[in-house]
């Protein structure tokens, strides 16, 4: 069987190799000026043991060149015939409690879930949609009312996804990802162990569907997941025909913007959950019964805004989004963390690694990107470029604003030359008339995003237009932490809505240690104390976490 298997991944991987979309080549700009803040050193005798070497393709230099598009505000009023669970108890059934809390109106989701076998859950960005629906499916299992499931998403949300489960819940989840290999390894040894929970991105799904249809039979799943559902709103795409082809008892539907460029963007979705009115509602081509529509709206979609549940949301709500490094990302980093004295580094902004404080300044620098140190451009060498790109292009579909933090004058300015299409302001020491690029920021409605370099962009500006803090990398104190969210988040701010903050951390990197460190308490600076440690106190403080780490792990 599995051999048969074999030979049609290959088959697959061809064919998606032929339709893959072709990255655009780079743009020939002057990058000398770019590294001016690496240090030069001075190349003595030794062995070059890294080269720098071209990626098979060139990473794009700038954002993909899709139009900037808003959510018509007047659209959004379609969702006003909502369900807001008013009518369900904000309290645990007995036998049941999840490992971490969960907030009163999130526990009205997990009881209408238990109710119901279909579901479009819209619920505002920023509520917390995951936890309840984790939640609801592991007393689904406790209850024998389901066995396992299927929870397809975004490939950058498969670790979210992962982190949530553990946290609230004691679900076994097995992440579906990986070369052809590595899935094929997967696939063959799912029925030596029992998962409650397999997660995998849409993209994986469409290659694999023949595979995962096999798995069915043998291991049925009960309930599927459509996170993110607006990406399957074209019915005419692969991923909007091969969706359908899973059958399963429960279905549910989950995403903010159910809603981007019209009423017919809800046709596939309602087709996927069997609503009986999607003939009714969509009775012929772009032809809408809006009746129809809202009727059905209100009892099969459930959708609360902020403004219900206020009083329950805090004022700041984190992000933290574990991102892959590429795959040459990753090969400079580990070459750097294996580097000893003596060791050359060819084509890059540094020869060797003279201490290691040098060796973890690098690999801050290279989790962010490779190019800040003389690596591969563009989203070649950053897998957290790709990532804002995503998250941006959320924030700007819903009408909102954005303030980047990067630690790196380098990599703010590559960002602000690759987010051109949003019309961005930039911080940093060398911009001479910050108040310009502050009030752009401020008044410009085509203006979504200011990128910043952190330690000149803490203080002494407002950016209360916004209602996004975005970290690429972490300042290195809990108090510059806090400098920075308070651009945004201030008394009187004009976005009267809670401040979501994003921390973009490398996978397998020293990012994981930094964020440690920084929510420990024994590092934690009281907010009226304006210093914190500095770039060599915590460099040392580093060094150590990741010493007891590999002598935990040795």
């Amino acid at each position: 069987m599995w051999s048969g298997f074999k030979r049609w991944l290959g088959k697959q991987k061809s064919r998606d190799e032929q339709t893959e979309e072709q990255t655009e080549p780079p743009i020939n700009n002057n990058e000398e000026e770019q590294l001016s803040e690496c240090i030069e050193e001075e190349q003595g005798p030794g062995t070059v043991v890294y080269k720098k070497r071209p990626p098979d393709v060139p990473g794009r230099k700038k954002a993909r060149k899709k139009p900037v598009h808003v959510i018509d505000k007047e659209l959004l009023t379609l969702l006003d015939s909502r369900n807001d669970l008013a009518v369900e108890s904000d309290c645990f059934p007995e036998g049941y409690s999840s490992k971490a809390p969960l907030r009163p109106y999130q526990i009205q989701l997990y009881n209408a879930l238990m109710k119901q076998d279909g579901l479009l859950i819209a619920d505002q960005e920023g509520m917390g949609k995951t936890s309840p629906i984790l939640c609801s499916h592991e007393s689904k299992i406790k209850v024998g009312q389901i066995r396992g499931g299927l929870y397809i998403t975004k490939a950058s949300l498969l670790q979210d996804i992962y982190n949530q489960a553990q946290q609230f819940t004691n679900l076994r989840v097995l992440i579906v990802k990986g070369t052809i290999e590595q899935r094929i390894h997967m696939y063959a040894n799912f029925s030596n162990r029992q998962y409650d929970l397999v997660v995998m991105s849409y993209e994986q799904f469409r290659q694999d569907i023949d595979q995962i249809l096999h798995l069915h039979q043998q291991h049925p799943f009960d309930v599927c997941y459509m996170d993110e559902a607006h990406k399957v709103k074209d019915a005419e795409s692969q991923i909007g025909q091969v969706i359908h082809r899973l059958e399963t008892k429960e279905r549910y539907a989950i995403t903010a913007t159910p809603l981007i460029n019209g009423a017919d963007d809800l046709h596939n979705v309602l087709k996927w959950l069997r609503w009986p009115v999607a003939s009714l509602v969509f009775y012929a081509s772009a032809v809408v019964n809006m009746e129809a529509l809202k009727e059905a709206l209100s009892t099969n979609m459930i959708r609360r805004l902020k403004m219900d549940v206020m009083q329950n949301l805090p004022s700041v709500i984190p992000y933290d989004l574990s991102v892959e490094l590429t795959e040459l990302q990753r090969e400079l980093y580990n070459a750097v963390k294996s580097a000893t004295p003596g060791e050359l580094f060819e084509g890059f902004s540094f020869y060797h690694i003279p201490t290691p404080l040098a060796k973890y300044t690098r690999l801050s620098q290279i989790a962010e990107s490779a190019e800040i140190v003389g690596g591969v451009e563009g989203t070649t060498g950053s897998g957290k470029l790709e990532r804002v790109e995503e998250i941006l292009e959320d924030i700007v579909l819903r009408g909102e604003k954005a303030v980047i933090f990067s630690h790196s004058r380098v990599f703010a300015e590559i960002m602000y030359e690759y987010f051109e299409k949003y019309n961005p302001a930039i911080l940093h020491e060398g911009i001479k008339d910050r108040q310009q690029q502050v009030n752009m920021f401020m008044s410009d409605p085509s203006c979504w995003v200011i990128v910043c370099s952190e330690t000149s962009s803490r203080e002494d500006w407002t950016g209360t237009v916004a209602n996004n803090v975005i970290f690429t990398s972490k300042p290195w104190s809990p108090a510059y932490v806090s400098q920075c969210i308070g651009r945004a988040w201030r008394l009187g701010s004009e976005v009267q809505e809670s401040i979501h903050v994003y921390s973009l951390i490398g996978e397998g990197t020293i990012d994981e240690t930094i964020e440690k460190l920084l929510g420990e308490k024994q590092y934690i600076i009281d907010q009226l104390v304006e210093t914190g440690l500095n770039r060599s106190e915590m460099l040392r403080l580093l060094i150590k976490e990741e010493e007891k780490k590999e002598h935990r792990l040795g």
